[in-house]
C-alpha cells in the first residue's frame, strides 16, 4: 500500500459552487449550502483537497483560461479565509464542439478522462486506496472508479434528483456536507457502495 496521503477529488460547478452555466466571473461565485463546513471537516481530517473540473467554456469561447485562473484564485482565497486549504486546481479547457480550434479537440483530460487525476495523484503522492471523489454527475466518478478510488459520492441536486442508474458503486447524498460528515467520521471507505 502506498505511503501517500488520502485525497478528496472534488468536482467544481454543481458540487462546490452553484452551476449557472459556464461560470467564470468572480461575481458569480456562490458556494452551495454546507460546502464550506463540509470542506472544513475534510481539511481537518487531513485529506488532500483537489478540484478537477471540465471547463469547456474555454473551447467554446465563452471565457479564457485567465478567467478560470482568476476564478480559482478567488475561490482558494475565500476558502483559505475559512481555514480550508485547496491543494490544487486542475481543469480541462477542451470540448470537441468548441469554436476555438486549439481547444476543439478530443483529449484525455476531459472528465471522465484520467489524465488530470493521474497528474494530481503523482504530484501530490496520493494514496488512491484511501481516497474519495465527490461530484454531481456520474462522469465525475467514472474516472476515479477506474483508478481504484473506493469512495464515490454523487451529489443529487433537488432540481435533478433522479440520476441515471449506474454500475458504479456510488453513495448518493444531498450535498457535499453530507458526504463530508460520513467520510470524516470513519476511516472505512469500503462502505461507499450504492
Amino acid at each position: 500500500m502506498s505511503a501517500g496521503r488520502p485525497a478528496i477529488f472534488l468536482d467544481r460547478d454543481g458540487t462546490i459552487n452553484a452551476d449557472q452555466g459556464y461560470v467564470s466571473k468572480i461575481e458569480d461565485l456562490l458556494f452551495l449550502d454546507g460546502v464550506i463546513e463540509g470542506l472544513t471537516l475534510l481539511s481537518q481530517a487531513s485529506f488532500v483537497l483537489v478540484i478537477i473540473t471540465n471547463q469547456g467554456g474555454i473551447a467554446r469561447g465563452f471565457h479564457s483560461d485567465d478567467d478560470v485562473d482568476r476564478f480559482h484564485a478567488e475561490m482558494a482565497r475565500l476558502l483559505d479565509s475559512n481555514g480550508v486549504q485547496i491543494s490544487d486546481f486542475y481543469y480541462c479547457p477542451h470540448h470537441i464542439d468548441g469554436s476555438i480550434p486549439e481547444f476543439a479537440i478530443e483529449c484525455e483530460c476531459r472528465k471522465p478522462g484520467l489524465a488530470l487525476y493521474r497528474e494530481a495523484i503523482a504530484t501530490h503522492e496520493i494514496d488512491v486506496t484511501r481516497s474519495h471523489a465527490i461530484g454531481d454527475k456520474l462522469t465525475d466518478l467514472e474516472g476515479p472508479e477506474k483508478l481504484g478510488i473506493p469512495g464515490l459520492w454523487l451529489v443529487e441536486q433537488e432540481s435533478e434528483p433522479d440520476q441515471p442508474q449506474t454500475e458504479l458503486h456510488v453513495r448518493r447524498v444531498r450535498g457535499l456536507l453530507d458526504a463530508a460528515r460520513i467520510i470524516a467520521s470513519t476511516d472505512d471507505v469500503s462502505g461507499a457502495v450504492s
